[in-house]
């Protein structure tokens, strides 16, 4: 179902989390069609990957592959044949909450369908059951499916990343004489640069950036629906101004350019002295088709110090490298992130992670899936307050970067959806428009 576009913003019970049990609908269109391409991308990928993949494990191995392959291809058929929604077997240390989940989900001790289910949970438990397969085989668990669609994307992109660089270069090199005006100014085109850049997004057909952000941003703005970057720099100058040692938390998705323009915005600010201190949180393992992960991380760096075409990309593998060796930037994992769980419940199911967020000035939410665990998938009138659909999670100020991809958002003024509808019926899920949006303190309205 769609979203409503003219109910009242104070909406005194959240609405249910949208399911994939309509047709015609993303959520099921999603499950049915984008999700069915994706696993089959899956397994031709192993497919191709098998006999090297054997070579490495020897003749053990071998026999796994053939398991894992036939566990791709039955997964693909529950799929496509709507069937039921099984329990992992890994050894995983999420195993029995994911499984504790299915179970309660059980009408009349049957599980759940995939048409069924909460559509973030059998999204996530997708990506969850293809980690599951290897980990399940003992053998190749670190095997990323997705990796040459992902280096893919940045090989597409390239182009406009060294363009890119050498921006970013000549800025940080003039930094310090900037005035308040023009640091805001260039605090604006990173940020943009950051949030377009989660059109790179490969769950929706191996999107790519063939065209800077930086020479597109006033054709752009009729797509940004909400424009908080005003009073997310505001808030961060004060701090900086204070004399406050700061610290941002990036809460990442895409790798490829949406890493390399996140990595963009984050030399920025600790070139300008509005972040000291900058925590990557990535995932464990690969997810949602191209979300980062470490190793993404170290491939890109890999190939921007190799560019032979562009010395500023080099020169920014070095910084880069700098900043992760001193520590002044970090990378950091959570099973949480890889939990079907939206981030109102991050602090009863994952304690450690909130925590760690309460020590951040800033969380930088990137991208859609964030974006809907921070709303908890839910369908809020558009109008509503994202500080009131985030339900109570509120570890710490949050900028939320999202282009939007599915059909939930909040936040959005009546007169800008109703311009957005009027531009493209499907504005909530074409990856057209974007929002960045702000808030210092959620609204808690309901026991969560």
């Amino acid at each position: 179902m769609g979203q409503a576009v003219s109910c009242p913003a104070v909406v005194p019970v959240p609405p249910e989390p949208l399911r994939p049990n309509i047709i015609g609908t993303w959520a099921y269109d999603t499950v049915g069609t984008r999700m069915v391409r994706i696993l089959c991308v899956v397994i031709a990928t192993f497919a191709a990957d098998q006999e090297s993949l054997a070579k490495e494990v020897g003749a053990f191995g071998r026999e796994s592959m053939e398991l894992i392959q036939s566990d791709l291809e039955a997964l693909l058929e529950s799929l496509t044949s709507n069937g039921f929604l099984t329990r992992l077997t890994g050894e995983a240390d999420d195993v029995p909450s994911w499984n504790a989940v299915l179970d309660a989900a059980c009408v009349d001790g049957v599980l759940p369908r995939w048409h069924d289910g909460d559509w973030l949970y059998v999204e996530c438990f997708m990506y969850r059951k293809l980690y599951d397969i290897l980990d399940s085989s003992g053998v190749i668990r670190d095997y990323d499916y997705f990796h040459p669609a992902k280096k893919e994307s940045f090989e597409q992109s390239v182009a406009v990343a060294r363009d890119l660089a050498a921006s970013l270069l000549e800025t940080v090199s003039g930094v310090a004489k900037l005035s308040k005006s023009q640091l805001r100014v260039s605090f604006m085109e990173f940020l943009l640069i950051s949030l377009w850049g989660n059109k790179c997004d490969l769950t929706m057909g191996g999107m790519s950036m063939k065209t800077s952000p930086l020479a597109q941003l006033s054709e752009l703005a009729k797509y940004l629906l909400s424009d908080r970057h005003k009073d997310i720099f505001a808030y961060l100058h004060k701090l900086q101004q204070s004399g406050k040692v700061t610290r941002i938390d990036f809460i990442c998705d895409n790798a490829g350019f949406e890493l390399f323009s996140d990595l963009c915005l984050a030399d920025f600010l600790s070139a300008s002295g509005l972040a000291q201190r900058i925590t990557f949180h990535v995932k464990a393992f690969p997810w949602f088709v191209s979300d980062t992960t470490r190793c993404d991380v170290s491939w890109l760096l890999e190939r921007l110090k190799g560019d032979a075409e562009s010395g500023p990309l080099q020169e920014l593998a070095a910084r880069w490298r700098k900043q992760l060796a001193t520590g002044h930037w970090e990378m950091a994992e959570s099973p949480f992130w890889q939990s079907p769980f939206p981030f109102r419940m991050m602090r009863q199911e994952c304690p450690p992670l909130y925590w760690r967020l309460q020590g951040a000035d800033l969380l930088l939410s990137k991208g859609d899936l964030n974006y809907r665990k921070l709303i908890g998938n839910r369908p809020w009138p558009v109008n509503t307050p994202l500080c009131r659909a985030a339900e109570g999670f509120s570890p710490a100020p949050l900028a939320a970067l999202r282009v939007l991809k599915a059909d939930c958002v909040a936040g959005i003024d009546i007169k800008r959806a109703k311009q957005a509808a009027e531009l493209d019926p499907k504005w909530m899920t074409s990856g057209s428009f974007a929002v960045i949006q702000f808030c210092r303190h959620a609204t808690v309205l309901d026991k969560i």
